[in-house]
């Protein structure tokens, strides 16, 4: 059975978690509705002043690219839970990339057939 001190630790620790993934989400919420607006009011503007729809959406993809690259540097910055888990997916990626690549001719060894066998 859990003791009164070890019982309000996991609560401290479970209300730190909500609201560090709640400042998070409010950032993200905040960041996304910032850059649709000025979406939104630079085709506004251009339309205003007499510019073709289809012209506009050039200018109207920048801030909502802006709010994507925004979005990764606010979980990086504030996911506590995303951090470990991007460096295991990139180590990951890094194991299976260098797996999958060729090593240069001095680690080859090669066979009779004059295949050449890649040393791992």
């Amino acid at each position: 059975m859990l003791s009164d001190s070890q019982n309000q630790n996991s609560n401290n620790r479970q209300q730190q978690e909500l609201a560090s993934v709640t400042k998070m989400l409010l950032c993200v919420v905040s960041v996304f509705v910032i850059c649709n607006t000025i979406s939104g009011s630079i085709v506004g503007s251009l339309i205003w002043y007499g510019w073709d729809p289809a012209d506009t959406k050039v200018f109207s993809c920048i801030p909502l690219m802006l709010n994507s690259s925004v979005n990764f540097i606010i979980y990086t910055t504030l996911g506590t839970k995303f951090r470990p888990e991007l460096r295991n997916l990139i180590s990951s990626w890094r194991r299976s990339i260098c797996r999958s690549v060729e090593r240069p001719p001095e680690h080859k060894e090669w066979d009779f057939s004059g295949h050449s066998k890649i040393n791992c």
